[in-house]
């Protein structure tokens, strides 16, 4: 069984991004994992690290998911924020002692934070189950991208759709990369960059010789 799909979001303000996309397919397995462990997965230290991903109901060629990164179908603008990060003391009341602005847990910061301007994001992906599995998936995600606590990023709305044609990996009416593709699955490639091409995109043992995200390939 094989479904086609295209989830759209509808966000209430600017994305935050340390990267020029989001890898979905990372995020689906976060979701997957948090799913699988329930209430348990509270519990879990702040620096819990593993490799163990789940396996996601996704179509893939090897060991790549047929799903892309996010896509803006919006135009786009591109900038920096400087955000403040103080503690507010105007909020203590009468309350007395001494609060150490310089170090910390109420250290002050000075932050800078790249940002993108849109009100929307999509992505596709080649599912071997129906649409609601994702559907269901993503009904627990708040936000897209970095700094969801001080409200970038936060979703308000989204709908999957069920589409003809597998856009996950490749786009077949433009012939290009909807995700990093390794070089050794093509036949023709153009950009090429050392990218991580699945999760975990921190392992360093996952980079390789990549078509970029929306450049010309064959495979």
């Amino acid at each position: 069984m094989i479904t086609n799909v295209k989830a759209s979001f509808e966000l209430m303000g600017n994305i935050v991004l340390g990267f020029p996309y989001m890898c979905i397919d990372s995020l689906l397995a976060h979701l997957e994992f948090r799913r699988k462990l329930g209430d348990d997965y509270r519990l879990l230290s702040s620096k819990f690290v593993t490799k163990d991903i789940p396996s996601l109901p996704i179509r893939r060629t090897g060991d790549v998911y047929h799903c892309s990164v996010s896509m803006f179908p919006n135009e786009t603008l591109q900038s920096m924020q400087t955000f403040y990060k103080r503690f507010a003391e105007n909020c203590l009341g009468s309350a007395n002692g001494r609060i150490d602005r310089g170090r910390g847990f109420f250290k002050d910061y000075v932050l800078r934070t790249p940002f993108t301007c849109t009100d929307r994001l999509d992505f596709y992906a080649s599912l071997t189950t129906d649409a609601d599995w994702l559907r269901e998936l993503l009904v627990g995600l708040l936000g897209l991208g970095k700094d969801i606590n001080i409200g970038f990023g936060w979703i308000k709305s989204f709908k999957v759709q069920e589409i003809e044609e597998d856009r996950g990996l490749i786009d077949p009416k433009d012939s290009v990369a909807m995700r990093p593709i390794p070089i050794s699955m093509l036949k023709e490639y153009a950009d090429v960059e050392r990218l991580n091409y699945k999760a975990p995109y921190w392992d360093p043992d996952t980079v390789a010789k990549c078509a970029v995200p929306l450049s010309k390939v064959r495979i």
